[in-house]
């Protein structure tokens, strides 16, 4: 394995910084540049699809937050539930 692979697997590298690193010394790693690329699409396709079911998972929010309602009344709310039922 290479620094790029064992700094990225501790999680030391984001994948943009691996990357990074990977075109920086590409041309000196030959044939484990092919697994790197792979293990990097892989990582960034989990992430993707962690983030694609959490963002399913969001719709159906309370108060329509995730609808683009104004939520700066809700940012401000200080405990009171009456006043926050009473706004409109």
């Amino acid at each position: 394995m290479c620094l790029i692979c064992v700094d990225f697997k501790a999680g030391k590298l984001r994948i943009d910084e691996a990357r990074n690193n990977l075109n920086e010394m590409g041309e000196q790693l030959l044939d484990h540049k092919e697994e790197v690329e792979e293990m990097l699409f892989e990582a960034e396709n989990t992430i993707n699809s962690v983030l694609d079911e959490y963002e399913a998972n969001l719709t159906g929010l309370p108060f329509g937050l995730y609808d683009n309602e104004d939520f700066r009344a809700y940012a401000a709310f200080d405990g009171n539930m009456e006043e926050l039922y009473s706004r409109d």
